[in-house]
């Protein structure tokens, strides 16, 4: 139940994951609540067979697991198999734990009542909730429409510019012409 350590060869994005996970811990805690932090995914065998990565690690994977669908009933006891009891939330058994009104009181503190919405998208967890501190402590605050709009407009030409580089390659463009012509 105590804070994750974040591995030292961590990506930005699981770094991330692990400072928010331990910050709604924190904030759990200040609220009266056992909250234990989940670990993020990281590249390991279930990830890489999803992606593709390493083709090798993704055949054995898939040679014992398949797509994943059903392992957790073949192998109950396995807890690399996708779904098992050992990959479940474990905050699931501290909520059913609590009382009828203490679970609703959870709920409201982690912030899963209600996703709050902005015309039908997702627009983060609902304000005062823990999930919101800890994305406001790990993210900071929300970037205004103007910037929003100007990083887009950046992605978007950035996009254009790699597009525009991989159509204009004359050997894939001979390739592609040469596959069409099949």
């Amino acid at each position: 139940a105590g804070a994750l350590t974040i591995p030292e060869d961590a990506d930005p994005d699981t770094k991330n994951h692990y400072l928010t996970e331990n910050a709604i811990a924190a904030c759990m805690k200040k609220r009266g609540f056992t909250y234990t932090p989940i670990p993020g995914y990281t590249e390991n065998e279930a990830s890489s067979s999803i992606d593709g990565a390493d083709y090798a690690l993704a055949k054995k994977y898939r040679q014992k697991y398949g797509f994943g669908i059903h392992s957790s009933a073949v192998y109950p006891n396995d807890p690399a198999a996708p779904g098992s009891v050992e990959n479940k939330d474990p905050n699931a058994s501290h909520r059913d734990a609590l009382p009828s009104a203490q679970q609703k009181e959870y709920d409201k503190a982690l912030g899963v009542l209600e996703a709050a919405q902005d015309n039908g998208k997702y627009a983060g967890p609902p304000k005062g909730s823990c999930s919101a501190e800890a994305h406001l402590k790990v993210f900071g605050p929300a970037k205004s429409a103007a910037e929003q709009e100007q990083e887009n407009a950046q992605q978007a030409e950035r996009d254009r510019q790699a597009g525009q580089a991989l159509n204009g390659d004359p050997q894939l463009v001979s390739l592609a012409q040469e596959y069409a012509s099949c």
